[in-house]
């Protein structure tokens, strides 16, 4: 039970790899809220984890979805213990391929997103929580027919980077 008392948002957890972290999460004792875009998948996720998982019908790459996520978790909670970002899109096309709206659609929910999330529930974080957003090898190896998905993870990782230097600024200076 090492999740204990903590609260969980997990965005992109209706299915697949979200899902299984949000299973586990809940199975160590943590409050779980999940997202996802079909209130069918939703509402599978919550049933099949229990231990009261909440759901919550959302687009991560909506950024009025994002801020109803974490005024959530504000009014019910008023924190995020752990705040993890899986939601993401990954459709091959090679150069040839690409358009403008299949490069939109990647930089919104695995760039955008993320970053909307963290400015959005960065005031629920406080010392000691997390933020994980999960990245790929794509980020740092090329990856044929599947560039614009990779630059959104390199992308991704110059953000994690980054923010990783900021909130430590912040909290090398906080009270205890």
């Amino acid at each position: 039970m090492r999740m204990k008392n903590k609260v969980v948002l997990v965005i992109g957890g209706a299915s697949g790899i979200g899902l299984a972290i949000a299973d586990r999460l809940a199975a160590e004792g943590a409050e779980v809220f999940l997202t996802g875009r079909r209130s069918i998948d939703v509402d599978a996720a919550v049933d099949k984890i229990g231990n009261g998982a909440i759901g919550i019908v959302g687009d991560a790459g909506d950024s009025s979805d994002i801020e109803k996520m974490m005024e959530t978790l504000r009014s019910k909670k008023g924190r995020i213990d752990a705040l993890i970002f899986n939601a993401g899109v990954s459709e091959p096309a090679g150069l040839a391929n690409s358009t403008p709206d299949h490069f939109d659609r990647h930089f919104s929910v695995n760039t955008r997103a993320p970053m909307l999330a963290m400015r959005a529930g960065s005031s629920l974080l406080g010392k000691g929580s997390a933020a994980l957003l999960i990245g790929s090898i794509a980020g740092v190896k090329g990856v044929p027919t599947h560039a614009t998905y990779a630059a959104t993870k390199a992308a991704l990782r110059s953000y994690v980077r980054s923010w990783t230097a900021e909130f430590a600024e912040l909290y090398r200076h906080a009270p205890a």
